[in-house]
């Protein structure tokens, strides 16, 4: 996944371009899950397994409550 412009507005407080979608996986699923809107998170589907995500959303402190619960369910489900 490469971070363009189109992300830009997600990652406000970094330049995209430098964003490494290995070294900082953890982070940028966080802010997409938290932050992003549907096709942001189609393109993290796309782009990182439900196991990376199910960790993150299990593990990430920068996830609010409200989040973590609706990826719980989302993820729960066998359509997802």
């Amino acid at each position: 996944m490469k971070y363009t412009e189109k992300y830009s507005k997600y990652f406000w407080d970094v330049n995209v371009k430098s964003l490494d979608p290995k070294q900082h996986k953890n982070w940028i699923i966080s802010r997409i899950l938290e932050e992003g809107g549907d096709e942001a998170v189609s393109d993290l589907f796309d782009n990182y397994n439900k196991r990376e995500i199910e960790y993150v959303v299990e593990n990430s402190r920068a996830l609010s409550d409200k989040t973590k619960n609706f990826w719980k369910l989302k993820l729960s489900d066998n359509n997802v």
